[in-house]
């Protein structure tokens, strides 16, 4: 299994996938990142919480994820990585004609 980012474009139907872990990957290092920085919206990327995110919701995670990628930059480059590709595609989303979920 693994953890990703979906973004589902209304006008055309297309389904978008950024990869971010595997399930081990993101149990073993993401979640416990997640609990020392005390983030809220990360630590449930992988369990169907975030299976329909609110719009609204975006700039915190966004927020947490610049957080997490702060943390990650002298620990994990891998994960930094990872990052980079959620804030990019998350940054140039228009959360008006798209549905975000995690999962």
């Amino acid at each position: 299994m693994t953890v990703s980012l979906g973004i589902k474009h209304h006008d055309s139907g297309a389904y978008d996938v950024v990869p971010i872990a595997t399930s081990d990957y993101f149990e073993r290092r993401w979640l416990p990142a997640c609990a020392h920085l005390g983030l809220r919206y990360v630590s449930h990327f992988h369990d169907g919480a975030l299976s329909t995110v609110s719009p609204d919701d975006l700039p915190d995670i966004v927020a947490e994820l610049e957080i997490l990628r702060a943390w990650a930059a002298a620990n994990d480059a891998f994960m930094v990585e990872r990052i980079d590709g959620v804030l990019r595609a998350l940054h140039a989303l228009d959360a008006t004609s798209c549905e975000v979920d995690f999962g």
